[in-house]
């Protein structure tokens, strides 16, 4: 019996003090075999066995499968706090071994167990002693403090022990639980190999990852992985670049252009200079933008600590007088049911799964404070230009002036448009390459700069741009070409006038496009009982037209920058809740204004970095997911409050009409934490939509021949 004790606690120190031993061995270096698992010390292997354990429990097979991706599983470094919780786990383990192996062969001998439960529980008196002696607040390390105490005191020991260890054991679940939506939440963005092949001169050379240094040149071939952000020098390949700007198409990648780490190389093989590398590529960046978001704490879960704190002098009190009633078992139940305990776990694990199912429908949420506004969003304003609709406009008529057919007019248009990058460029080069136009070649390839463009094709001069750039060049423009325009700037469109020899040969109407979600998105928003409006510096025609079109409440039209932000604090004077959406430098104050602050991916940077939430695929479909998304957040933390409370209120009421004691109180608390941390990381339910995207796709010209509707 004395040698089992003697084995029980030398085991129990040794769990608790080899973290602090120094390794000795020397580690095999993987080089030339990159697949040759690493030769670990007995201590990691140990954690390692551990949290494969606690991943199997879990289910947790996709962390595992990354850990392949990344490198050999036999690398993976666990986590310092994982490593203290296995420590934890072990020692109480040991204790509460001896404590049943002593129950049963010497009861008496027990009370040995005391010193080591006391040492495993010093943290809650710690911490409870700071509380009452430098903060001034009685808080439930106190109660914790008491429990134990009294049951110590008390003789219940072999009981203590055990339940240190179930309580090490839900503490592992729960950390490890934390952990698995914190690692799948980083995984979104992260996954990068743990090597990478240089070129240097003419040899490639295999090295790691963090070793890479600026301006090396980075060799990726079809199916791998790009590690850093970085210029293309050499080669073309076909790159999936979903995970990071949404886009549902691979991009094509030539020499020069810019590429990022943690996406795919489809096809191909390309040499990429490095820019930045490890937590200074775009991808780290957002990752640790996310973690940052998900360490906030919120509303429900301060509630929950107050709740809890405010709790601890009545549930003393009841403690005391569950004494006469249940006894010293009773006592000790009370206060193992303090009211919302479990609460300070379930909250914030539930934010985190939120914000991992919001980063896997594209949605970036920068502030973990928005997921509290979102539930009382009752008015959502968008900008009307970049925002509901494209910055691209489309062709919408060609109008004639002299003998020139429109195949010519527009063909004429695109060459000298050819070289630009501006929307109107590229949406007349979009109508030509729809047309499949052989375009003319520009002769002397001179352009000037200004209100339009003037270039040299077919041994004619070509000018293309505004009315005021045809009157400086001297060019007559007839009273139609007046009335034209006027009437097009009337409905909203752009016109752009080309001339043919220093003749005023037609003029080029471009419409603004609307984003394909955009009508779905406004009835679905209504679907859900929030107003619609819409801001905009456009005249008041085009702005009505579109308003009456996609059925939205309200619209202010002719307004500046400045106003925007007004018309926003006007709405929240009247008692609403507004979510703005926009995407230009103009939308900067009036993100900041709103309650809730949405941008598009590829906005401008004043907008990208004001705005709290940011669509990553620039799909404004998401903006009905996210409002459903608040209100089950909201759900599911009114729901993990009464997991909190409802199991405390029965296993006291239990105590004092049932006589019940300490298994009772203990049952009640175990069962609603694995209760709460069911509902915490549950599915997330997606939102439903009518089936009018049918129609919305169906006749995709249907919403753009209304407003061209004179």
């Amino acid at each position: 019996m004395i040698g089992v004790l003697a084995i029980s606690f030398i085991a129990s120190h040794i769990a608790t003090r080899v973290v602090k031993a120094k390794k000795h061995k020397s580690k095999l270096k993987q080089t030339l075999l990159p697949h040759k698992p690493v030769i670990t010390p007995l201590e990691d292997r140990f954690h390692a066995a551990i949290e494969q354990k606690f991943d199997r429990i879990l289910g947790d097979k996709r962390n595992q499968q990354l850990q392949r991706l990344s490198g050999s599983l036999a690398t993976a470094e666990i986590p310092a706090e994982a490593k203290q919780d296995n420590r934890y786990l072990l020692s109480t383990g040991l204790n509460a071994w001896a404590a049943v192996l002593l129950g049963v062969i010497a009861p008496a001998w027990l009370i040995l167990t005391v010193p080591f439960s006391l040492y495993l529980v010093r943290k809650p008196f710690q911490r409870a002693w700071h509380g009452v002696m430098h903060e001034g607040r009685v808080s439930v390390n106190v109660v914790d403090s008491a429990a134990v105490s009294i049951a110590l005191l008390t003789g219940f020991w072999q009981v203590t022990a055990i339940s240190l260890f179930l309580y090490a054991t839900a503490l592992k679940l729960l950390n490890r639980a934390k952990q698995k939506s914190r690692q799948q939440l980083s995984n979104m963005f992260t996954q990068t190999p743990a090597t990478v092949w240089i070129q240097r001169g003419e040899v490639e050379a295999e090295i790691k990852l963090k070793n890479l240094q600026a301006d090396d040149i980075v060799v990726v071939r079809s199916g791998e992985v790009i590690p850093v952000d970085g210029l293309i020098l050499q080669g073309t390949g076909l790159v999936d670049q979903r995970a990071l700007t949404g886009e549902s198409q691979p991009a094509e990648k030539q020499v020069g252009d810019e590429v990022f780490a943690c996406t795919l190389l489809l096809s191909g093989r390309v040499q990429i200079q490095v820019q930045s590398t490890g937590q200074q590529t775009v991808v780290a960046r957002i990752g640790e933008l996310l973690q940052k978001t998900a360490g906030y704490k919120n509303q429900h879960e301060f509630q929950a600590e107050r709740f809890t704190d405010r709790s601890v002098v009545p549930t003393l009190l009841l403690s005391a007088l569950a004494l006469p009633v249940s006894g010293v078992s009773g006592t000790i139940g009370v206060l193992w049911s303090c009211f919302g305990y479990n609460m300070r776990i379930t909250s914030p694990m539930s934010v985190m799964n939120f914000l991992r199912h919001a980063s896997e429908q594209q949605i970036l949420i920068k502030d973990g404070m928005a997921l509290d506004t979102l539930p009382n969003i009752d008015t959502v304003v968008f900008d009307k230009t970049g925002t509901l609709t494209e910055e691209e406009p489309e062709l919408y008529r060609i109008h004639i002036f002299a003998q020139y057919d429109e195949t010519t007019m527009l063909a004429y248009a695109a060459a000298a448009e050819y070289r630009q990058t501006h929307p109107i460029a590229r949406a007349i080069l979009a109508a030509a390459n729809k047309q499949e136009l052989s375009l003319p070649g520009v002769e002397d390839s001179y352009c000037k700069l200004g209100y339009g463009i003037e270039a040299r094709i077919d041994g004619q001069t070509i000018q293309i741009g505004s009315a005021r750039f045809m009157e400086s060049s001297g060019i007559k423009i007839p009273e139609t070409a007046w009335l034209m325009q006027t009437e097009a700037e009337t409905s909203g469109h752009s016109i752009v006038m080309l001339a043919i020899g220093n003749v005023l040969a037609g003029a080029i109407e471009l419409r603004p496009q609307i984003r394909t979600s955009a009508q779905q998105v406004i009835q679905a928003l209504k679907a859900q009982g929030i107003r619609t409006c819409i801001i905009s510096g456009d005249r008041d025609l085009p702005t009505r037209r579109l308003s009456e079109t996609l059925g939205i409440d309200q619209y202010f039209a002719n307004t500046l920058p400045e106003q925007k932000a007004e018309i926003v604090q006007r709405l929240q004077a009247e008692g609403s809740t507004v979510c703005f959406v926009g995407d230009g430098i103009n939308d900067a104050i009036a993100l900041k204004q709103a309650d809730i602050s949405v941008s598009l991916s590829g906005a401008t940077t004043a907008a990208t970095d004001t705005a709290q939430i940011i669509l990553m695929d620039a799909d404004l479909i998401h903006l009905v997911t996210l409002t459903d998304m608040g209100r089950q957040f909201q759900q599911n933390q009114q729901q993990n409050m009464r997991i909190s409370v409802i199991p405390a209120i029965i296993s006291i009421g239990g105590i004092f009409i049932l006589h019940g004691g300490l298994l009772l109180a203990a049952g009640m608390f175990y069962g609603g934490m694995g209760l709460g941390v069911r509902n915490a990381i549950r599915p997330i339910r997606p939102p439903r939509l009518e089936n009018n995207q049918e129609s919305s796709h169906a006749n995709p010209t249907a919403t753009q021949a209304a407003l061209s509707v004179r």
